[in-house]
């Protein structure tokens, strides 16, 4: 009779398993995230920073829960010197509980001069988002600002109740292992909550990589360097003029070497046609000074004859 019992308890849940299951693969792309972030902050405590900005796992009057929001946004930023900016951001992020997941620094050459860009992902904590986004904003000329939210309330609500419902059907999974009495009772429930488990983990990284996404909000965040207009004669200096007329000689000389670089490649390209031609030239040159020799010797012989023959009448 124990025996039977627990085979139809297994029965019932390998049915409400296996249902389970198939709903949980449907509806796993509404949570899985498409892309991972690049970098993300070592062993930070979600809990503690849900209660800091307000969150709880009850609701506030008990039938609304608390919303769950995805804070992110873009600034583009042109201030006086990108890398001093850059270690401004990233002391006062560490300053708030964040921190610089990827950072790109470009280097332009414009008018003989560099300018530097900076390109920063900001993570901070999502309560302190707006007061980050005022921070940096201050900090120059703001060319461009983004902000979006993303409310995954649903997502957040719908992963903690599937993962509390694996978890409860993996414990009565266990308590059903405990009572099994045959080799092929074990092997089944065996079977089962190693699949449980598999699901659960799965579940469990999408809901802390949700968790991240709502307790940590992003910033993208790019630096660039105000031009110097030529123009603009309160910024002379003669460092920088004399600066400006080596960077000029030099690219003088570089184009100088590449002209006569140019030059030569040039002639030696052109250098077989050259010879082609002047073998020919030389050829039709001999041609006609033989052909020219030839008449002044006919001429010659001619005029020989003629006096001869002159010559012999006057005799006669």
């Amino acid at each position: 009779m124990k025996k039977l019992l627990i085979m139809m308890l297994l029965t019932v849940l390998l049915f409400s398993g296996c249902s389970g299951s198939s709903s949980d693969q449907g509806r796993m792309a509404e949570v899985a995230p498409s892309e991972q972030p690049a970098m993300e902050a070592p062993d930070y405590d979600y809990a503690s920073s849900d209660e800091e900005a307000g969150y709880k796992d009850e609701t506030n009057d008990g039938t609304m829960p608390e919303q769950r929001l995805i804070r992110q946004g873009n600034l583009r930023v042109e201030v006086q010197d990108a890398i001093a900016t850059g270690d401004d951001i990233r002391n006062y992020v560490r300053s708030i509980g964040g921190f610089v997941s990827d950072e790109t620094q470009y280097i332009n050459m414009i008018d003989g001069r560099e300018y530097y860009s900076l390109d920063m992902s900001v993570r901070m904590p999502e309560h302190r988002f707006d007061e980050a986004l005022d921070f940096i904003s201050e900090l120059g000329k703001v060319d461009y600002r983004y902000v979006n939210v993303i409310d995954v309330t649903e997502q957040y609500i719908d992963l903690e109740a599937r993962l509390n419902n694996l978890k409860a059907e993996e414990e009565r999974f266990v308590a059903i292992f405990d009572q099994a009495e045959t080799v092929e009772d074990l092997l089944a429930v065996e079977s089962e909550l190693a699949r449980l488990r598999g699901d659960i983990e799965s579940l469990e990284g999408q809901f802390r990589y949700l968790q991240n996404r709502v307790s940590l909000a992003t910033l993208s965040v790019n630096l660039t360097e105000e031009r110097i207009k030529t123009a603009e004669l309160e910024s002379f200096t003669f460092s920088e003029t004399f600066q400006n007329m080596g960077v000029s000689f030099t690219r003088g000389v570089y184009n100088f070497f590449l002209f006569l670089g140019n030059l030569f490649v040039g002639l030696a390209y052109i250098l077989p046609f050259a010879l082609f031609l002047g073998l020919i030239a030389i050829l039709a040159i001999w041609i006609l000074r033989m052909a020219r020799k030839k008449r002044n010797d006919q001429r010659t012989q001619s005029s020989r004859e003629d006096v001869l023959d002159k010559t012999k009448k006057d005799e006669r």
